[in-house]
C-alpha cells in the first residue's frame, strides 16, 4: 500500500472519528437501554441479571471457536446455516447438544465426506453449492482428506439460496468459512442490500475473512476495510470477538456479528 493511500485512510478516519463514536454509541444505546429497563426495579436484580443481557456461548470445532447467542425462549425453532463445512461439524454437534430445536442446512462444493457428515451424523440437509455473491461457474477452494485444491465450481447467490432454495426469511445462525468468497455475501447484508430486498434477516454471523487464497493481493484487505466502515454506518450489526488466525503464514480475521436493528432478531436474542 502506498504512503499516499495510507495518508488518505488516516485523513478519512480523522474526519469521521467524532461522528463515528457518536453513531456507534447511539446505536448501542437505542438497542440496549430498553433491555436494561426491564431489570432496573432493584439493585439486586440489576446486579444478577445484567450479564445475561447478551448470553454469548462458545462452540469449538477442530481449529477455531464459534460463538452463538441462544433465545430467551428455549422452545423457539431456529434455522442454522453453515457455508463451508470443511469436513468438520464438531461445533454444529455442540450447538445441537446445547439447543436441540435447531434445523441445520449446510452448503459447499465438496460432496465427499461433507454430505455424509452433515446429513447422517448431524441430521441436517446438505446442498451441493458454493454459496457466494454471484451465480455461475467460479473458483472455489475445496478441502480434501490431507490437502486442498482450487477448482471451478457452481456458485449460487446467497439471497437466492436463502429465499428460494431454503425458503426462509430469517436465518438465525449463519457460519461462513468459504475461503475468500465471503465478501460477496457480506455485501448483501448491509442496509437496503440484496437480503433486505428479498426480505431475509440474518440474526447472527460467524465469519472468517480471508486474503491471498487465490494469489497474493491487497484487494481483500480493502474489501474488509470497506465492510467494517459500512457496518458502522448502517448501525444494523455490531462486530464482536475479532481475532487473528494464521494458516501457512497467512493471517485471517475471524469475527462474530450480531444484528441489533431488526426487532425479529433482537426480541429473540437480546434479553
Amino acid at each position: 500500500m502506498s504512503r499516499q493511500h495510507l495518508q488518505k485512510i488516516k485523513n478519512h478516519t480523522r474526519k469521521r472519528r467524532i461522528k463515528r463514536k457518536s453513531d456507534i454509541f447511539q446505536a448501542f444505546h437505542d438497542c440496549f437501554l430498553p433491555k436494561l429497563e426491564t431489570i432496573t426495579e432493584s439493585y439486586r436484580k440489576f446486579w444478577y441479571e445484567f450479564a445475561n443481557s447478551l448470553d454469548i456461548q462458545a462452540a469449538k470445532n477442530k481449529d477455531e471457536v464459534k460463538y452463538v447467542v441462544f433465545p430467551k425462549n428455549n422452545n423457539e425453532p431456529l434455522t442454522m446455516v453453515t457455508l463451508g463445512i470443511g469436513r468438520d461439524i464438531r461445533a454444529e454437534l455442540r450447538l445441537k447438544a446445547m439447543y436441540p430445536n435447531l434445523a441445520f442446512h449446510g452448503a459447499g462444493p465438496g460432496v465427499a465426506v461433507n454430505k455424509d457428515l452433515y446429513e447422517s451424523t448431524l441430521g441436517g440437509k446438505f446442498y451441493n453449492y458454493a454459496v457466494s455473491g454471484q451465480n455461475g461457474i467460479h473458483i472455489s477452494k475445496i478441502f480434501l482428506e490431507r490437502n486442498s485444491t482450487v477448482d471451478a465450481t457452481k456458485h449460487i447467490r446467497a439471497d437466492y439460496f436463502f429465499r428460494k432454495i431454503l425458503n426462509k426469511n430469517r436465518i438465525d445462525i449463519l457460519w461462513i468459512d468459504i475461503e475468500q468468497n465471503e465478501y460477496g455475501i457480506l455485501e448483501q447484508i448491509h442496509q437496503n442490500g440484496k437480503l433486505d430486498q428479498v426480505g431475509v434477516k440474518i440474526c447472527q454471523i460467524n465469519v472468517e475473512f480471508h486474503k491471498d487464497v487465490f494469489g497474493n493481493s491487497d484487494a481483500e484487505m480493502q474489501k474488509f476495510y470497506d465492510f467494517v466502515f459500512k457496518v458502522l454506518e448502517d448501525k444494523k450489526y455490531i462486530l464482536l470477538k475479532p481475532k487473528h488466525a494464521t494458516y501457512m503464514d497467512i493471517i485471517y480475521i475471524r469475527a462474530f456479528i450480531v444484528n441489533v436493528a431488526d426487532s425479529e432478531c433482537t426480541d429473540l436474542y437480546i434479553k
